[in-house]
């Protein structure tokens, strides 16, 4: 079973925050396949910590900060491989305020900048360098809340190697993403969005299109 942390003092909004996510995860993430190297953790379960901090406005980032640090312990010290921490903290609600937070201070965290974890950002409003705001590729990254995807680098690290196995490489996987989406299209994509899940219809597209 996926185990969730909580400090989010409204239980409405913690009940809200984490359906929403583990439906955009198990609905739009997994059927398609945006990321193959965490697709077994979020498929067996038990690989994958969740974990959701408070909305509170009044708590400072240095309290989040905190919580992705042990965190991010756990994730090196536990059986689970992958850790996913879910930040709906009003000063990330911002993209530019997000990544600063990304590339900052949570790059800075020991594990992180010892190359033994890899932090995967996921925003509602996620833009790739170099690519409009408005095209659909974003929408590979984007996310019902802020999220931190803690991945261990070893593990990363054999995923990678198993894909070569297999003739694959990495850069394919954005690639493949990419194009998925622009096919998908901005229609198809928002339909996702407002739906939660990928529906029958376009999954059907998705396979006659080879991107099954």
């Amino acid at each position: 079973m996926i185990s969730i942390s909580i400090t989010i003092p409204i239980i409405y909004t913690i009940i809200l925050i984490a359906s929403i996510t583990r439906s955009w995860l198990y609905n739009v993430v997994l059927p398609l396949k945006l990321c193959p190297f965490a697709y077994r953790p979020l498929v067996t379960h038990s690989s994958t910590e969740f974990t959701l901090t408070s909305a509170d406005p009044t708590l400072p980032l240095s309290s989040l900060l905190r919580t992705l640090e042990l965190v991010s312990e756990s994730t090196m010290s536990s059986p689970r491989s992958t850790s996913i921490v879910v930040c709906a903290h009003p000063s990330l609600e911002d993209f530019v305020s997000y990544m600063d937070f990304v590339n900052g201070p949570v790059g800075s965290l020991p594990l992180v900048s010892e190359g033994k974890l890899q932090v995967a950002p996921f925003h509602p409003d996620f833009r790739f360098e170099g690519v409009d705001s408005g095209s659909v590729e974003n929408f590979v990254n984007r996310s019902p809340y802020p999220m931190f995807h803690f991945l261990r680098e070893d593990e990363v690290s054999g995923a990678v190697e198993r894909w070569g196995e297999r003739g694959g490489k990495t850069e394919d996987i954005w690639v493949r993403n990419a194009e998925m989406m622009m096919f998908i299209g901005e229609e198809g994509c928002e339909r996702i969005k407002e739906k939660g899940g990928v529906d029958g219809h376009i999954m059907e597209r998705i396979r006659d299109a080879g991107f099954g």
